[in-house]
């Protein structure tokens, strides 16, 4: 994935970071895959990676004023099932946006995928 130019999980964290109210804040890392997004404390939320209902499943367990950080890639972008759990969230006001970018993803294989940054508003069910 390095060699490939695998550039989301800094995509991601760069904005995650300079949302943070505090460096030391808790962090969880789910479905770190590759290990790259790891080491950025970044996730993988996106077809393959995990259903499209956990979206709702994380803001969920979120607390009020959590940050979500997680990018889908433009497969999982044109798939209708993953991007109705998003507009939903933004719709409700449930989870603003502080961060969106699209932008590349893996360089040499010129994919592209569009990073996000969503807060919590409601308490955690």
């Amino acid at each position: 994935m390095t060699e490939n130019g695998y550039v989301t999980p800094k995509r991601c964290t760069r904005p995650l970071a300079a949302n943070l109210p505090a460096r030391d804040e808790p962090i969880l890392d789910f479905a770190c895959g590759t290990g790259l997004s790891g080491s950025a404390a970044i996730g993988a939320l996106s077809s393959g990676a995990a259903p499209a209902g956990y979206l709702d499943v994380l803001l969920a367990r979120l607390a009020p004023g959590g940050l979500l950080a997680f990018s889908y890639n433009e497969h999982t972008l044109a798939m209708p099932k993953y991007v109705p759990h998003l507009e939903r969230a933004l719709e409700r006001g449930v989870a603003p946006e502080r961060f969106r970018e699209a932008g590349a993803h893996i360089v040499k294989l010129g994919m592209r995928s569009t990073a996000y940054v969503l807060e919590n508003l409601e308490s955690p069910r």
